[in-house]
């Protein structure tokens, strides 16, 4: 593990580096997060942002401090956004190069050395564009593959014809110098198979605004029975996972806690209503875990059984783990063998409770029986806090990160 002083000293040959993405460098959620804590740290005097204002967050404390953010305004014609028009997101890619001349113009006497991006949204192709005309290293994060993510919701012929238009679209962009970080193994696999390209796994990390990693069970069975769940929920296959927990936990006498951004329409269009099932709403890491251990009995994470998502569930890493495992409550994994999120829980049992069948049952029982048995939910809690350790230490993830980019420069 890298020291703090280590890594300070290392900081000082780091390039001057702009990051451009759609997924922002905030300290909110998910991919934006993992960018956030990996920077966090980086010279202020080295490091510029730009980002889409529409995906960005109003929340004051949100962004760097000392760090410029700009934003990039980019729009597309009715005739690109159309739901009949499935070749709206490659040729909606094609006009993003024509963003990187504003870039350029906004730096001012900034001379970038390094480019970053994550492959989601449109912003990545900016970067690209931008890179090439600089001729300088671009490092990408990959969560998705892009080809599927813009297709996700659409079926038939058309669907394949814009995968694979997608996918000659992209080739490209992984052939720029830079390091190409993926989120899982899966993911990694993917890219390998698909594209022939090698990256390395770095996993979600932890931040200083994460709670420290310690057992937090409650030796209390008068409560009534409560799962909690955090972040947004993207499918429908994940949306009826949570429904079968909440339908549990009413037979139970107890609740489904939902900490997420979601508002109360969100939940009721995802059928996530009823006095069993309770909106709680987002909270910074350290404060969500103080509040959920005060409340709930077990963290539930889900991964999609449709077939459809299989790709999207084997390739997503959930970045939730990474401050599930410090928080200290027993974790359950509810999804199909293939999911990231199953092969984590497989190579690392003693982090969570494992569920890859379709029936609730088992799901139900243990959820009853950590409720009931303190030593039980203990021994889970604290099997997830060491193997977070091991896992999601953010000096041994910056490290990656910052040996990549002195490689590359």
């Amino acid at each position: 593990m890298a020291s703090a002083a280590h890594l300070n000293e290392s900081s000082e040959t780091l390039p001057r580096l702009v990051v451009i993405s759609d997924v922002n460098v905030e300290q909110t959620g998910a991919g934006s997060l993992l960018l956030y804590r990996l920077l966090e740290g980086y010279p202020k005097d080295r490091l510029r942002v730009f980002c889409n204002p529409v995906y960005a967050s109003s929340a004051a404390g949100a962004r760097l401090p000392g760090i410029p953010y700009r934003d990039i305004n980019y729009r597309f014609s009715r005739l690109l956004q159309t739901r009949f028009n499935p070749f709206g997101p490659v040729a909606a890619a094609y006009q993003m190069p024509l963003y990187a001349r504003a870039v350029r113009r906004s730096l001012l006497d900034f001379r970038p050395q390094a480019l970053m991006s994550v492959a989601n949204g449109y912003l990545w192709f900016t970067a690209h564009a931008l890179a090439k005309q600089l001729d300088i290293p671009l490092h990408l994060f990959l969560h998705e593959d892009w080809p599927q993510l813009i297709t996700l919701h659409r079926r038939g012929r058309a669907r394949n014809v814009v995968i694979a238009a997608a996918r000659q679209l992209i080739r490209p962009i992984f052939a720029r110098p830079g390091a190409r970080f993926s989120v899982s193994p899966g993911m990694a696999d993917e890219l390998r198979a698909r594209y022939g390209l090698e990256t390395e796994v770095l996993y979600p990390n932890r931040g200083k605004d994460s709670p420290e990693p310690v057992v937090r069970v409650r030796d209390d069975a008068s409560r009534p029975p409560t799962v909690a769940h955090a972040g947004f929920i993207h499918l429908a296959g994940n949306a009826a996972l949570l429904r079968s927990v909440a339908a549990s936990l009413e037979a139970l006498g107890g609740y489904l806690d939902l900490y997420t951004q979601h508002t109360d329409q969100d939940l009721a269009r995802l059928g996530l209503v009823g006095p069993t099932v309770r909106r709680i709403g987002y909270f910074p890491a350290r404060e969500f875990a103080e509040r959920v251990s005060g409340t709930a009995h077990a963290l539930f994470l889900s991964a999609s059984f449709d077939e459809k998502d299989r790709t999207h569930e084997r390739t997503l890493f959930p970045s939730k783990l990474a401050d599930y495992t410090g928080i200290g409550l027993p974790i359950f994994i509810w999804g199909p063998p293939h999911s990231s999120a199953a092969r984590w829980a497989r190579e690392n049992p003693a982090a969570a409770l494992l569920f890859t069948d379709q029936d609730p049952k088992p799901v139900a029982d243990a959820i009853a029986r950590v409720t009931q048995d303190a030593h039980y939910a203990r021994t889970l809690a604290q099997g997830a806090v060491d193997v977070g350790k091991a896992f999601f230490e953010l000096s041994t993830a910056r490290e990656q990160l910052y040996r990549a980019l002195r490689k590359a420069y």
